[in-house]
């Protein structure tokens, strides 16, 4: 679990550095349709 966190965190960090040094990207993320969250006690999404 440990190993994914991390992950999730690094990728993160290189999503935000490409943001701020790329305009087409910044563009592209800005333009993205929120998506629905899943939890673990939303019953809905099953």
């Amino acid at each position: 679990m440990l190993k994914f966190k991390f992950l999730l965190w690094a990728f993160a960090q290189i999503l935000k550095r490409k943001i701020r040094s790329n305009a087409d990207c910044a563009r592209y993320v800005a333009n993205l349709q929120p998506s629905k969250r899943v939890s673990p006690y939303d019953r809905t999404a099953f």
